[in-house]
């Protein structure tokens, strides 16, 4: 019987989730594997992200290098957007690298954060409901119960509410206790101006 590389898991028999050569007991486990074997560099003027299939620079970074490389008026404009955008995400990349030195993370006794990924201009937290099944969740009040609860975490927390002013999008990514998907909800600077709670 096999072992998942990422959670330690007994691996039913014809279930694996093979990649590069590794078992994962699912997909969740194979992406928290390889996020761990990210490692995210920055500067202002590149963003680097060396992953294990040797991938060494990011589109931001290729698409900086060539807009830099081509000067002119229109070119420093652009140049400069991308570079604040660069800034922007060097800060989600730093924030997600801290926040995952704690995961996997015990929140209440029902929710366990997985880990923080760093998308273009957004953050995505990873959740884990440990005593609920996909199966036995009542969607309608799920989706009622978040939509109350995040908006208003999120919209007036001094740490996330300082990402959402700066545009940047939050994703609340739920999975059941058997790490199958159940619910994205996102925040962003719009919908907490929705709320009156910017």
């Amino acid at each position: 019987m096999e072992t998942c590389a990422d959670c330690g898991q007994q691996i039913k028999a014809g279930t694996a989730v093979i990649a590069n050569g590794k078992h994962f007991c699912n997909n969740l486990c194979r992406m928290l594997f390889e996020k761990k074997n990210i490692q995210i560099t920055s500067s202002d003027t590149k963003i680097k992200v060396k992953l294990t299939n040797k991938r060494k620079l990011s589109k931001a970074a290729i698409i900086s290098i060539v807009f830099s490389v081509s000067g002119g008026i229109i070119g420093a404009n652009v140049a400069t957007r991308m570079f604040t955008k660069m800034r922007i995400n060097k800060e989600l990349a730093e924030s997600a690298n801290e926040i995952n030195k704690n995961t996997p993370l015990m929140l209440d006794k029902e929710t366990q954060l997985l880990t923080a990924i760093p998308l273009d201009n957004a953050l995505q937290y990873h959740y884990k409901l440990i005593n609920m099944q996909l199966a036995t969740i009542n969607m309608d009040q799920f989706k009622n119960y978040i939509a109350k609860q995040i908006p208003s975490f999120a919209c007036t927390n001094p740490n996330t509410k300082q990402l959402i002013d700066k545009s940047i999008r939050l994703d609340y990514v739920y999975y059941d206790k058997d790490t199958k998907y159940v619910i994205t909800y996102s925040v962003d600077k719009d919908s907490c101006q929705q709320r009156g709670l910017n």
